[in-house]
C-alpha cells in the first residue's frame, strides 16, 4: 500500500502463519524486511489452457467413442469413453493454465548501511 522512510504498509489478504501478523493493513518496521514474496495470480492462462483442452479433447473424445464402438459393437460404452476422454483432457489443460497463472515475484531489500 505504502513504502514509507522507517516502515513499509501492507494490505494483507492472506497469510501463512496466523501468529506473526493478522489479515488487514499492516505497518512493518522495515529493519524486520529481508525479502517479500509477491503473489500474482491471473485468469488468462486458466481459460487458455482450458479452450485448448477441450480443443484437443473433444476430436480424441470423438476418435476414442467412435472406435470403441467400432470395434466392439455398438453401444458397448463408446458414448462414456468418448466423455472421459473430452472430461480429462479439458481438466488437465484447466490445471496447465492454473500452474501458469501461479506468479510469484521476490523482492529482496538491501540493507542502507549497504546502498551508500
Amino acid at each position: 500500500m505504502a513504502v514509507e522512510p522507517q516502515q513499509l504498509v501492507l494490505g494483507v489478504r492472506r497469510i501463512s502463519d496466523s501468529r506473526g501478523h493478522a489479515a488487514g493493513r499492516q505497518s512493518i518496521p522495515r529493519a524486520q524486511i529481508t525479502s517479500l514474496e509477491v503473489s500474482r495470480p491471473t485468469k488468462r492462462w486458466r481459460i487458455v489452457g482450458t479452450l485448448v483442452g477441450a480443443a484437443v479433447g473433444f476430436p480424441a473424445g470423438l476418435l476414442a467413442a467412435v472406435g470403441k464402438d467400432v470395434l466392439l459393437g455398438r453401444n458397448n460404452g463408446g458414448t462414456a469413453v468418448g466423455c472421459a476422454v473430452i472430461g480429462g483432457v479439458t481438466a488437465g489443460g484447466f490445471l496447465v493454465g492454473w500452474a501458469a497463472d501461479h506468479r510469484k515475484t521476490t523482492v529482496i531489500l538491501v540493507p542502507e548501511e549497504v546502498q551508500k
